[in-house]
């Protein structure tokens, strides 16, 4: 790949905040406002040129490998945060074009970016589970070593690697190995991309047995009535409606539908779906119980449902009269968060009580600066209560809410905009 062939104005951009925040890093007494501005304001209509920048340095510069790895690791963690389908879409192309060195290192890129964002993921292991059979050694190689060092274990995960290492012994073993594969492989044994794609729709069936289907299907109207209305002021009615529909209703089920939404409608372009936004609003329903309910949920051995259950907990606090019990549970428990839910939940503390004198406390002590979330298996993702008891209904919400000034907050549901602060951890 040739230096010429990249954008030499935004080429020079992004070397030149790298430098500002690599003699940060050597412990130069300088700011990086500039540097992070300059990555910033990149438009998104210049992504895939970004791409081409990371891919010519990571495997084809001749750039000083301290200074390399810092900008590889800004336009990583910084940059890609903005990326939307359409710039995925230009990395798998590129992989997919050529079997070379330039495809090798773009493969590379892709995994790495599912691993830095939690919202790329899923679309990353998708891809990459669809083109597994077409995969070279190489190829297999990175995706194995992804699969076992930065991505967290789950089933998918787990089921990928094993297909991993099975096509891998297929097609490069030795040549034993091989006839004895090619053997196993005339049998009926499932073919790896349909094996992925049965966990796929194996989870997806495991959750809906977990929902009431007619509340769900309610739900899902009501946001196509809202999404199809041209009146303003209809939407607020139509709430009202499904809050009184709701209101003879087991009110846990809400919580599991906020989950289910989460897990299956929510998009990079739109983190908080409608449907998910409709289970804040009828939260403002819930009682002591259904709080309790929603809190147990966040020690859910579920790493991705317990990290939703406390998201909908944060949203639930701008409901007034559930701030008190939201931001008790926080301040008890933070200690026992993974470290990912304690930053996800300082960051939407920022957002939905930005004035709330408590949810201020909580974030200062929590000495969080930066929107970073680690996706490894050498990481801890386990939650654990410190005050919290999940068989304990006693209602204590009367002496929470005398603890807690009560904060105003605005109650109308939006869609999240999550930070970009994703890279320094040190106060700039």
């Amino acid at each position: 790949m040739e230096k010429q062939t990249l954008d030499p104005r935004l080429h020079e951009q992004i070397i030149n905040a790298a430098k500002l925040f690599y003699r940060k890093e050597q412990g130069e007494n300088i700011s990086v406002a500039e540097g992070m501005v300059a990555l910033t304001d990149i438009l998104e209509n210049q992504f895939n040129a970004v791409s081409d920048v990371y891919i010519y340095e990571a495997g084809f510069s001749s750039t000083a490998t301290d200074l390399k790895n810092t900008l590889l690791h800004a336009i990583t963690s910084v940059i890609t945060f903005d990326y939307n389908n359409k710039n995925l879409t230009y990395l798998q192309d590129l992989i997919l074009a050529s079997d070379d060195h330039k495809s090798d290192i773009t493969l590379d890129f892709l995994l790495k970016i599912g691993t830095y964002h939690e919202k790329f993921r899923q679309p990353v292991l998708n891809f990459v589970g669809s083109q597994l059979q077409h995969f070279s050694k190489n190829k297999l190689n990175l995706t194995a070593f992804y699969l076992t060092k930065a991505y967290k274990q789950d089933h998918i995960v787990s089921s990928m690697l094993q297909q991993t290492q099975e096509l891998y012994h297929e097609n490069f073993g030795d040549p034993d190995q091989q006839q004895e594969k090619e053997v196993i492989k005339e049998s009926n044994k499932p073919h790896p991309l349909e094996e992925f794609q049965r966990i796929l729709l194996q989870q997806q069936e495991n959750a809906n047995k977990s929902i009431n289907q007619e509340l769900c299907d309610d739900i899902l109207k009501t946001a196509k009535i809202i999404e199809g209305t041209k009146d303003k002021s209809n939407p607020k009615e139509i709430v009202d409606n499904l809050r009184e529909r709701f209101k003879n209703e087991d009110l846990n089920q809400v919580v599991n539908l906020f989950i289910y939404y989460q897990s299956f409608l929510s998009t990079n372009e739109e983190p908080l779906p409608l449907p998910s936004q409709l289970c804040i609003a009828i939260g403002k329903l819930f009682n002591y119980e259904n709080l309790h309910y929603t809190a147990s949920k966040v020690y859910s051995d579920d790493e991705i449902e317990g990290g939703s259950a406390l998201s909908f907990l944060g949203y639930l606090a701008i409901h007034e009269q559930h701030t008190p019990y939201v931001l008790n549970f926080i301040k008890e428990n933070f200690k026992g968060f993974s470290n990912n839910k304690k930053t996800e939940c300082v960051f939407q503390l920022k957002e939905t009580l930005p004035e709330n004198e408590i949810a201020k406390q909580i974030i200062k002590d929590s000495g969080i600066t930066k929107y970073e979330l680690v996706f490894s298996t050498e990481e801890d993702s386990t939650s654990i209560p410190i005050t919290f008891k999940k068989d304990n209904f006693v209602n204590e919400y009367d002496n929470t809410k005398q603890s807690f000034q009560n904060p105003k907050p605005n109650i109308q549901v939006s869609k999240t905009k999550l930070p970009w602060w994703k890279f320094w951890s040190k106060n700039n």
